[in-house]
Parts: structure tokens; C-alpha cells; sequence
């Protein structure tokens, strides 16, 4: 199980559709369709006919580090 799971990323290498798997604060897992459950799960959204939304892991890996706090 992961902290977070977030689901249809696109990627700076141009790859979409890739799901990230969080866990202590670090990418645990990085493959399309990841079986997986998560305490939190996002859709990012990636697809080729819209810009996906940029979420930024290492913001959201601080703020569950500290509680929520930062």
C-alpha cells in the first residue's frame, strides 16, 4: 500500500498515462495501470489531447514529512 497514488501522470521525458506510487515520502513505484491501493489517490489527468496538471511530488512528500505543517 502507498501513501499516495497518483494516477495518469505525464512525465518530463514525454511519457503520459504513468501512475506514481509514494511511499515515506519517496517514489516507491512507476508503471502504467499500477495495481495498487493508496491512502490518497490523484488523477493527474495526462492526455494527449489537453496539458496535463504539474504536480509537484517533492511539495507534497514536505507537507506529509511534516505533518501537514509546511
Amino acid at each position: 500500500m502507498f501513501d499516495l497514488l497518483i494516477r495518469n501522470a505525464a512525465l518530463p521525458d514525454g511519457r503520459a498515462g504513468v501512475d506514481i506510487g509514494v511511499r515515506s515520502g519517496r517514489i516507491a513505484a512507476l508503471e502504467p495501470a499500477l495495481a495498487a491501493e493508496a491512502g490518497e489517490v490523484i488523477d493527474a489527468g495526462a492526455s494527449s489531447s489537453r496539458r496535463p496538471s504539474s504536480i509537484r511530488i517533492s511539495t507534497w512528500t514536505r507537507r506529509s514529512r511534516s505533518g501537514g505543517r509546511g
